[in-house]
């Protein structure tokens, strides 16, 4: 039987009746990764994207939203 690896991540607001006007959006995505595949490749990808970007792999991916008015 294969092993499934899932990460699950949302932004934003999941009110729908009195939501932030500044920002009125909801998202839920996910990735599912058969889970040697996920060991044998995406983490030496992922390792690789880091030190080429950040030059360093001990980085944490994490994304921000910049309003500019």
């Amino acid at each position: 039987m294969k092993e499934y690896i899932i990460f699950l991540d949302e932004s934003g607001d999941h009110n729908l009746v009195k939501y932030d006007i500044q920002y009125p959006i909801f998202t839920l995505v996910g990735c599912i990764f058969e889970k040697v595949y996920y060991e044998e490749q995406v983490i030496a990808k992922v390792n690789k994207l880091k030190i080429n970007h950040f030059n360093n792999k001990n980085t944490i991916l994490h994304s921000y939203v910049l309003f500019l008015y």
